[in-house]
């Protein structure tokens, strides 16, 4: 029900891509996924690895690269090339290298207490936080890039937008027992 991993944990690396962007929505997506090691009932009809290239209009494109396989090398990770340097971000490392070099050399924090402390400090201010357009976009990125990976077809942002597409149960189906049949494992080309 979350979407697949690439819409519950990676829509943060998705976000990043987002924001490098502007904000603005990509044109089109190709990827690729599937199942390698989380193939038991358990795991339900999820993914356990995504490579989705995201296309925006000026030609730019947003390479996303996920994978939840245990006992593999695993990183979390996004870096940004750009034309006059690059970007990284990995973990406490934040740099860019090129014309403009910089590092963060800062105070370290803890970013989920931050970002809590900022949203409490803004209520109380009486000007809330509200990024709902730019979650939107986000989760709209991860189920974009879920539709390209589960078809095998390269979409357009309207067709996923516009898709009638339903992975779980419909509204009237939801209850507390959680007992609705599970969709097969989606089958690039196929499905």
């Amino acid at each position: 029900l979350s979407g697949d991993f690439i819409r519950e944990m990676m829509v943060h690396s998705l976000d990043m891509i987002s924001w490098t962007m502007g904000d603005k929505n990509p044109i089109k997506a190709t990827g690729t996924g599937g199942r390698q090691t989380r193939t038991e009932a358990i795991y339900g009809n999820a993914y356990d690895h995504f490579a989705i290239e995201y296309e925006y209009e000026n030609g730019v494109k947003g390479i996303h690269f996920s994978r939840q396989q245990e006992s593999c090398s695993n990183s979390n990770r996004v870096e940004i090339a750009g034309s006059k340097g690059n970007a990284l971000i990995n973990g406490n490392k934040h740099m860019i290298s090129g014309s403009t070099a910089w590092q963060y050399e800062g105070e370290r924090n803890d970013m989920y207490q931050t970002e809590h402390n900022e949203l409490f400090a803004a209520i109380r201010k009486g000007n809330p936080i509200n990024d709902g357009e730019k979650m939107a976009r986000s989760s709209m990125l991860g189920v974009l890039g879920r539709m390209v990976a589960y078809t095998g077809k390269t979409l357009t942002w309207d067709e996923a937008l516009n898709s009638n597409q339903v992975l779980g149960p419909t509204i009237d189906q939801y209850n507390w027992n959680l007992n609705w049949p599970v969709a097969e494992v989606a089958r690039p080309g196929v499905t």
